[in-house]
Order: C-alpha cells, then structure tokens, then sequence
C-alpha cells in the first residue's frame, strides 16, 4: 500500500523544491526499477504485506498480515513520546528528500496537525578528507580512539569546531590538538580552582564586567543556529584574559570564583566534564612524596633525576608540572582520581 506523494499539499517543501523538480531530482538517481503500483517515483509504502512463511516482527491489519513500511517507525516513535506535534527533529542531511519529507507527509496526513516545528540537518564527516567507508578502513569507533590514547571528550572538543551544517573533516592530528587544548582549559581550571580556594587580593577593576560580557556572548551564539564554533571563540578569548590577569597577579579569589561558577555554566551546554576541575586538586602521599623528591633533586641540580620524575607523574598519575617564578604548580592532565574511582 502507497501513499500518493501527489495528494499531500506542500509534499517536498523540506527540500525548497517544488514537487514537479523533487521528482526529477530523484529520478536522476533511481538505481531499481520501480515498484508496480505507484504513480511517483516519491510515492512510498506505508504497508508492506508479508510471506505467509514470516513469523516475526508481522501483525494482522483489516488489510492484511504484514508490517508497515521503513518510514513509518520514526513518526510512530515520535509521536509516542514526543506527541503529533513537536518542536525539534534532527538528522543527517541525506534524510531530507525522502526519510524526512515522506515523516512529515504520512504524519500531518494522519493527524492534521504540523508535525515540526524546526528541523535540524547535520552535514556529513568525513575522515582524513574521504566519506567514511567499510572500503576505505576509515571507520572509527569512540573505542577505538580511546585504544589510540584519545578520549571521547577529546573527540566531542574536536566536534565543536566546526559549525554542525558545515562539512567535518575528521584526522588523528586535529584529534590530537583537541585533546591538547581541552588539557589546557583543564590545567587552566585547576589553576583558577587552587587560587580561588587558597589565594589572596582584590578583584581586577572591570574583571566582573568582562566575565558576564563573555557570558553573554557564549550564549548569545549557541542561540544563534547553535553556532558553537563562536561560542568556543568567546570563551578562548574569556581564558586569554583571565590568564593574563592570573598570571600578573592581579586576579582575586573572588574573580576566580565566578570564572569557575561561568565555566560550569559554559559546560550546561558543552557536556565537557568543567565541574570536575573546578576544585582545588587534592594529591595523594604519593604524588606529593614526588613532587618534594623533585624539588630535592633540582635544588642538587641533579636536573636527569628531576625529569624522571617529571615523567612519571604524567606517566602514572597524570599530573603536570609547571616551574614559575613563585614555585612549582601542578595539575591533572585528566581527572586520574575520578576516572580510578579512587
């Protein structure tokens, strides 16, 4: 059984193509001859009768016993949890001649009601600049990344940086940057935690101002077709400053802590894990017997001793060291507390 693309007002308004021009889109690339019954290449099956020998997933119908076609599922999920009528439906951008145009027919025929408000299509990604493919041995799971050394949070860090209607590019070197720099906010945060907790002055003339300006434009770009490339911009340049400040001592604890407290909402949207580095770093014995064997051996200038140490707390705790004017500083590349469950 059919449904007539033909009777549907609007059929194909999804693809800003009139019907006559949708159905000599698709025509071009029509690879099987077409079923007998329907009267438009864009007419699609809403029931499909079954082999009388098939015992799974058939149900009788005043029809006949069978099972609905492909597209069907997708407008019966929605509605089940979603209601006839919703505001967000995403997917790919290859969904939207066929999967998504015959959901919306089949669904405001059904009803009579519109069935989306606003559609969300993603562009594709693609990997090391060819389409992802069994063929090409380019398909990567979050598993494999991880087997690689990346993390996932890494992956979604790198995912930000482009624009979700642009084309992504997937390489093990922009993977490799990503992880880099969302260690560095880490190390940033951590900074910014330990000060907040322990450190002393006043609050940089301004300072406020900028944080909630920074604020403000974040969120302002998310709003804007979630333009997170621009959102990730902001906070960089948010980091630039207040980094600046810290570093020339003039940033007070009460800066720092509503860095943090913006940080954490910065991450309401970007689900990148901020919250965990915005308290003070608390080591073990362990890391802390080091990090003094370290400065022992640099005091004897035995420097070969100092960076075997070095090396092996990144290697097994995952703290970096950082040698300032005022002292030694340290920091977790990753949460290694959290993520051993100690």
């Amino acid at each position: 059984m059919y449904f007539d693309t033909s009777r549907f007002k609007g059929y194909g308004e999804l693809t800003n193509m009139s019907f006559e021009k949708l159905q000599d889109a698709l025509i071009s690339g029509y690879r099987v001859e077409r079923p007998e019954g329907i009267r438009h290449i864009t007419d699609f099956a809403v029931w499909r009768f079954a082999d009388p020998h098939l015992k799974e997933f058939v149900w009788d119908s005043e029809y006949g016993r069978g099972y609905p076609g492909w597209h069907i599922e997708c407008s019966a999920m929605s509605m089940v949890y979603l209601g006839n009528h919703f505001d967000i439906h995403t997917g790919g951008v290859d969904h939207i001649p066929v999967h998504h145009t015959n959901e919306i027919a089949q669904s405001e025929a059904a009803t009579g009601e519109k069935f989306v408000n606003y559609w969300v299509h993603m562009e594709f990604m693609q990997v090391d600049g060819r389409k992802m493919s069994k063929s090409f041995r380019n398909i990567y799971t979050l598993e494999d990344l991880e087997k690689k050394g990346f993390s996932a949070l890494g992956y979604r860090y790198l995912t930000f940086g482009v624009h979700y209607r642009k084309l992504l590019n997937f390489t093990f070197e922009k993977l490799k940057k990503s992880e880099a720099e969302l260690n560095s906010i880490y190390a940033f945060l951590q900074k910014v935690s330990g000060f907040a907790t322990d450190g002393s002055g006043s609050p940089s003339p301004g300072f406020s101002n900028k944080i909630e300006e920074a604020s403000h434009d974040f969120f302002e770009a998310v709003a804007d077709d979630l333009n997170v490339p621009v959102a990730i911009a902001k906070m960089h340049s948010l980091i630039n400053t207040a980094s600046g400040l810290f570093e020339g001592g003039r940033l007070g604890p009460e800066d720092a802590k509503l860095l943090l407290k913006t940080f954490v909402e910065f991450d309401t949207v970007l689900g990148l894990d901020f919250k965990s580095y915005t308290s003070k770093a608390t080591p073990d014995k362990a890391v802390e017997g080091l990090v003094a064997e370290r400065e022992e051996a640099r005091k004897e200038r035995d420097f070969g001793r100092a960076d075997e140490i070095r090396a092996e707390l990144l290697e097994n705790y995952g703290v970096v060291l950082e040698d300032t004017s005022k002292g030694v500083r340290w920091y977790f590349k990753r949460n290694i507390k959290k993520e051993s469950g100690d």
